[in-house]
């Protein structure tokens, strides 16, 4: 996850705002496109948060990594 704008108490408000519904939507197993687009229909609907960045990292497993 990125950051919001901004500083003090509101700008971590939104923040811990947006972690809690990143965490929600990334448990549905949803690829990272559609997780992000998911978190960000999410923010839009609210109206009240500010402008965020997200960034999206894969993991993966020491198994996986070797088949590649």
């Amino acid at each position: 996850m990125g950051g919001v704008m901004g500083h003090g108490l509101d700008a971590a408000v939104d923040m811990n705002a947006y972690r809690s519904m990143l965490r929600y939507v990334a448990s549905t197993d949803l690829p990272p496109h559609r997780v992000l687009r998911q978190l960000d229909a999410a923010v839009s609907e609210e109206g009240t948060g500010r402008p965020a960045r997200a960034t999206c990292r894969r993991r993966c497993s020491a198994r996986t990594a070797a088949a590649r």
